[in-house]
């Protein structure tokens, strides 16, 4: 079977990515880098974690060279002259349950779960999505049937899965002509948690936006609060943060955020390789730096929210909207 065989749902997902390599959506290293993860390559875990615990573990897993020198093993104690009644042994202690590994995402779930929110869990390899919050409706709807997208209820939320059938696809130009284009509407008060490896995300007028994102470009308008991470692309967030911890962290790229009226928020802002931009009124703290390496701290009203931009390399832009 080739990687081509439009019956073997792998090669239907790396050809899509190709394809959007050939569109010139996609970088080559990005889109070497989800080739990777879809082939079990390079794990997950290697992608969302920056502490290179995956690389711990592997050294640790790591035979002992045969070069190494056997340690000799302890020669047994002499008995004691006089026998001595034998101590009881101690109560096992009570098994303790793994810690599961901290990502992003549930990260953002445990900050997230005592709202009561309702979310819309969007699960692509690749598409344009667009998702609106739109009054006077109960439950999310696509505004169009899509081939291949499928809207399922769970538990209290919903699920958007989006996976392509290959057999109308060109290497040249994809189906249609590109990535299929997703819109969904959403009630007001409920939540989008985004799981997209690469497309342009647009998500307007939802309160609550978390999840992750490895490639393309994002769009949040109107959230109270978010909670994402990025990969690649340019990053954009027009926001009115009011409580909570919340945070917006993009690895390369430019990150334009706005804060609306009546954010009341304290700033922490960082950038390791690139330029962090202070712009408007409010602001208590610094209004502008450039250059290699920026940290600022800046608080807009009380400051009851506390809001962690971080960008790896790029642009930051750091403004409020009159």
């Amino acid at each position: 079977m080739t990687e081509h065989d439009s019956n073997d749902p792998l090669a239907r997902d790396i050809e899509r990515i190709n394809v959007l390599r050939d569109q010139g959506r996609l970088t080559g290293a990005e889109a070497d880098r989800l080739i990777a993860v879809l082939r079990g390559a390079a794990p997950a875990a290697e992608i969302d974690a920056d502490s290179g615990a995956a690389a711990d573990a592997t050294a640790a897993a790591a035979p002992m060279s045969a070069d190494e020198p056997a340690v000799a093993a302890p020669q047994a104690p002499l008995p004691p002259e006089r026998p001595t009644p034998p101590t009881p042994p101690a109560p096992p202690a009570p098994p303790t349950a793994p810690t599961p590994p901290t990502t992003p995402a549930t990260r953002a779930s445990r900050a997230r779960d005592d709202m009561g929110v309702p979310w819309l869990v969007t699960e692509m390899l690749a598409a344009d999505l667009v998702v609106e919050a739109k009054p006077g409706i109960d439950t999310p709807s696509l505004r169009k049937p899509v081939q291949d997208a499928t809207l399922e209820r769970e538990g209290d939320g919903w699920r958007l899965r989006y996976r392509t059938e290959w057999s109308n696809w060109s290497i040249f130009g994809g189906r249609s002509g590109g990535p299929d284009r997703i819109e969904v509407d959403v009630p007001e008060g409920m939540g989008v948690e985004l799981d997209v490896k690469a497309g342009d995300v647009t998500v307007r007028g939802v309160s609550h936006v978390r999840g992750r994102m490895l490639a393309g470009d994002l769009v949040i308008d109107g959230a109270s609060f978010v909670d994402v991470d990025k990969k690649a692309g340019d990053f954009e967030a027009r926001i009115r943060p009011t409580a909570g911890t919340q945070r917006l962290v993009a690895k390369a790229g430019d990150l334009d955020v706005v804060l609306l009226p009546g954010s009341d928020v304290r700033v922490s802002a960082s950038v390791k390789v690139g330029d962090l931009r202070i712009r408007g009124e409010g602001f208590k703290g610094s209004r502008e730096s450039q250059g290699i390496g920026h940290r600022q701290s800046l608080t807009l009203g009380a400051g009851t929210a506390e809001l962690e931009l971080r960008l790896s390399a790029g642009s930051m832009t750091l403004k409020t909207e009159a």
